[in-house]
């Protein structure tokens, strides 16, 4: 297992430095200030924690490196929408492209 995760982060690394050159940091800053629907994970897990609330994390990924595809017709809007019907706290979407098949639009 460690020569894969070797591989995921050489192979995210290598991407960060492109990205780094395309995409501006005031650009990044701007974006982040933007977001409408930002919860505070930390912040979350204590007010359930004081509320005596168990929280969950559903993840949601179409593949990984050891199972190969998960889910064959992935749509994770609608696995998201599951998730939460079903009292799940927070969403953990996997974006990795190149081992778990991920994308920034499952976002």
């Amino acid at each position: 297992m460690e020569n894969v995760l070797k591989k995921i982060v050489d192979k995210k690394k290598e991407k960060i430095e492109i990205y780094k050159k395309t995409y501006l940091e005031n650009k990044l800053i701007e974006d982040i200030k933007n977001i409408k629907n930002f919860v505070n994970f930390k912040d979350k897990i204590k007010k359930r924690n004081v509320e005596k609330k168990i929280s969950i994390i559903g993840e949601i990924k179409k593949a990984s490196p050891s199972a190969g595809t998960i889910v064959e017709n992935f749509d994770p809007l609608n696995i998201a929408k599951m998730y939460i019907e079903n009292g799940v706290s927070f969403l953990s979407v996997l974006t990795e492209e190149n081992f778990f098949l991920g994308k920034l639009d499952h976002i």
